[in-house]
This record gives C-alpha cells, sequence and structure tokens, in this order.
C-alpha cells in the first residue's frame, strides 16, 4: 500500500493572487513572479488595468479567486480604500490583508 488519496478526496488550493500597493501608490500585480504595474504612483491614477486583470484572473478561476494585498504602512489611506473597491466591484469576496512590514 503507497498510502495514496483516494480519488476526489484530494483538495488543490491555489496560490493567492498577489496585489501590492507601495507607499507611493504604485499597484503591482504578482510582484514576486512577474511583476506588472497596473497602475503608477499617486491616489488618483486609474485603476482600469488592475480591473482588467481582475477579470482574467476570474475567467480562469471563476468566483475562487482569492487575493493578498499587500499594503504598505504608509500609503495613502484613499489609495487602498480605493483597491478595496476595485475588489469589491469585480466580486472579488476572498481577500487577505498584509502589512509589507511584516511580509518580509
Amino acid at each position: 500500500d503507497l498510502g495514496l488519496p483516494e480519488p476526489g478526496t484530494m483538495i488543490l488550493e491555489s496560490s493567492p493572487f498577489v496585489i501590492q500597493v507601495a507607499q507611493d501608490g504604485e499597484i503591482t500585480v504578482n510582484p514576486n513572479i512577474f511583476p506588472e504595474v497596473v497602475a503608477s504612483a499617486g491616489s488618483g491614477s486609474d485603476l482600469n488595468e488592475l480591473k482588467d486583470r481582475l477579470r482574467l484572473i476570474q475567467y480562469g478561476h471563476g468566483n475562487d479567486v482569492v487575493v493578498q494585498l499587500r499594503v504598505d504602512e504608509e500609503v495613502d489611506y484613499q489609495r487602498f480604500v480605493d483597491v478595496l473597491n476595485c475588489l469589491a466591484t469585480q466580486g472579488i469576496e476572498k481577500t487577505a490583508i498584509v502589512d509589507l512590514e511584516s511580509d518580509s
């Protein structure tokens, strides 16, 4: 007996989709794998690229998308709220918020 799990009993968990918000407001997706800046620095910059990226991720994963939001503790509060609102309007319900300082 090899001790293998029975078919259908193993649950595969996907890695979270990571969104990083830097101190200057720049937003990067998957910063540790293939970093892609989707919004430039500044609290007023557009989040359309982030919305597009979220749509693509949802297309592949449905409503089971898990987002890890890494936020610098010095980021403008409005920028943080804008990103949270973007996640909510895209229907992302599973979000973990991580302070960049504690994540290092």
